[in-house]
């Protein structure tokens, strides 16, 4: 109903899906291949099997509060690491590989009224 408790619902959210990316990352699935989600035969090799990313999420939010708290949070849990800071103070962070094929952020345009 306000704008707190939207904010801290999202940041909740944000938190129980960045615990999800940790988790597809530390103990991924090979039971999927590339090939047959490409359409390329449902029969995978055990030489064609690998660890397919389970989830994939993509933040919008308009709200550079949110995405520092994405940041922070990717760093609390080692998949991301700070790399030094910008002109203004804020801090260059660097997001492992592994995750950027599970994680995106997005601009959204718009004010909160």
């Amino acid at each position: 109903p306000t704008k707190p408790e939207t904010d801290a619902c999202y940041n909740a959210c944000a938190r129980t899906l960045l615990d999800a990316i940790a988790a597809d990352i530390t103990c991924p699935r090979r039971t999927r291949s590339w090939r047959s989600l490409v359409g390329w035969g449902s029969k995978a090799s055990e030489a064609d099997k690998t660890s397919v990313p389970t989830v994939g999420v993509l933040f919008g939010t308009h709200n550079w509060e949110s995405c520092r708290l994405i940041l922070d949070e990717l760093v609390k849990r080692g998949l991301a690491v700070p790399e030094g800071v910008t002109p203004d103070g804020e801090a260059v962070i660097r997001i492992r590989t592994a995750v950027t094929e599970r994680l995106t952020l997005a601009q959204l345009y718009g004010k909160w009224r």
